[in-house]
């Protein structure tokens, strides 16, 4: 009798779909789904099925469930690891990343006349604390950092990692050969100023880059060279 019961209480499954669910939109379809799971879950109650047993019975579409979410998850993984190599590629590949700067900079100066964006390269933060203090080195501060330092380091032949050393360890050091090979080294002297003063009209007529000198002796050359009048002004006017 109650088996008779149960049969007449269950409700009605058919896999045929009418015309009219399928022209329903989204929204309908879910509230449709969600009625017929509750509808299936209260006769399961009903039937005297516990809870354990119809999470158990459910078991192979929850597994349905579990595998598409997998599937979605690994999808969006492995979309998320190849753009992280794409940005990789571009960073370290060196001609791809020089492009990369070449239209960076192209577009920049393009966007240049709608957005100022200058101030920002000379920001340290972009947003701004005001309960921030900027710490400033004071004389106490020198006479503390610098009473232990006796003697300043001297080497030469350094190479790129020694030189990471000192530097993030701030450890003062003196270098004497780090100019040996400036090509500045080898040409600058009074007559490579006078060259360049004597054929670039740009220093030899502007106040601005008037020369001054300490050093005694050069004015009679500087006359030879038949240089302007800047030159010996600047040079008398000169400690």
């Amino acid at each position: 009798m109650s088996s008779d019961s149960n049969e007449n209480s269950i409700p009605p499954i058919t896999a045929d779909v009418t015309e009219a669910e399928i022209r329903m939109n989204v929204k309908d379809k879910l509230q449709l789904i969600d009625k017929e799971v509750r509808e299936l879950y209260e006769f399961c109650v009903k039937a005297g099925y516990t809870p354990e047993q119809i999470e158990l019975c459910a078991t192979p579409m929850l597994a349905v469930e579990t595998s598409v979410k997998r599937k979605s998850w690994f999808k969006r993984l492995g979309y998320l690891l190849g753009v992280v190599l794409l940005v990789f590629f571009f960073v370290y590949y060196e001609p791809a990343y020089y492009n990369i700067c070449i239209y960076a900079k192209l577009a920049s100066m393009k966007v240049l006349p709608y957005w100022d964006w200058r101030y920002i390269y000379d920001e340290f933060c972009f947003v701004k604390n005001p309960y921030y203090v900027e710490q400033k080195l004071t004389k106490k501060d020198c006479r503390e950092n610098c009473k232990e330092l006796k003697t300043i380091g001297v080497i030469e032949k350094t190479d790129a990692n020694e030189m990471s050393d000192f530097l993030f360890s701030e450890t003062p050091v003196i270098i004497n050969d780090a100019t040996d090979d400036w090509q500045a080294r080898k040409d600058f002297s009074i007559e490579f100023l006078a060259k360049l003063y004597s054929e670039n009209s740009i220093l030899r007529n502007n106040e601005v880059c008037n020369f001054q000198t300490t050093i005694d002796g050069n004015v009679e050359f500087f006359h030879d060279m038949d240089v302007p009048n800047n030159w010996s002004q600047s040079h008398h006017s000169s400690p």
